[in-house]
């Protein structure tokens, strides 16, 4: 609950038994007390249930990556061998991937691990499309965008090529 409501429930509560002659004075700021430490339970109560299922995924995430599927081991083989051909984009590849028939959860795998510098691909696109045809800056930005590049990669990639 954030804090402005916690206080507009904590006054609506004392002014409602105030009202009613039931509190005033030293049982005001009593009420107001009580009040906050049971919030403060509550926030207390909340983080921890927070903490445990971040940690109950995280450990999925990694018994996941501890013990692939051979379609995510077979993702991940095409993902770099793609790589080693032409540059892509996280995006990109997870498509091509998808393409060659890997599932949703195959591909991601294969790009999620395969090691690739996303900056250092867009840097390598800018300068293919740079060799085969002369570009305006924010034409080639617009162009990896197209490709899947993010904003920040694809200005990193024209940046890295004169730009």
């Amino acid at each position: 609950m954030e804090s402005s409501h916690c206080l507009i429930f904590l006054l609506s509560s004392v002014w409602d038994l105030n009202d009613n002659g039931i509190v005033g004075g030293e049982e005001a700021s009593h009420v107001i007390n009580t009040t906050i430490k049971q919030l403060e339970e509550t926030r207390d109560i909340l983080s921890n249930l927070q903490n445990v299922y971040r940690n109950d995924c995280e450990s999925k995430t990694k018994y996941d990556n501890e013990h692939p599927t051979l379609g995510q081991q077979n993702a991940l083989k095409s993902a770099k061998q793609y790589l080693q051909t032409m540059p892509f984009s996280y995006n990109g590849l997870i498509k091509q991937l998808k393409y060659e028939g890997y599932t949703d959860s195959e591909a991601e795998y294969g790009a999620k691990n395969c090691g690739a510098d996303w900056y250092y691909q867009a840097s390598i696109a800018a300068k293919n499309y740079l060799d085969i045809m002369p570009f305006s800056r924010k034409s080639l930005i617009e162009q990896l965008q197209y490709e899947g590049y993010t904003y920040e990669q694809a200005v990193y990639g024209v940046e890295q090529n004169g730009y």
